[in-house]
């Protein structure tokens, strides 16, 4: 069962570090595993988390971001 899951979704696990407005890193860290990724940028991550359910987050400033695909 787990090898057709993995043949037919995707699997994206998504780490944001959030910054200051200086740009100096706040400490603060969320992470996301999501089966679509639709948008990330440094303001703005859209995307659809492993029950389908959309997940929205939008900064005035700016965000470090990494993004691996498990499956």
């Amino acid at each position: 069962m787990k090898f057709l899951k993995e043949l037919l979704y995707d699997k994206y696990e998504v780490t944001i570090w959030y910054n200051r407005p200086d740009g100096n890193p706040t400490g603060k860290e969320s992470q996301f595993e999501l089966s679509r990724l639709k948008k990330i940028n440094q303001n703005e991550m859209i995307g659809y988390d492993m029950d389908g359910k959309q997940v929205s987050i939008k900064t005035l400033n700016k965000f470090d971001y990494l993004v691996k695909k498990i499956y």
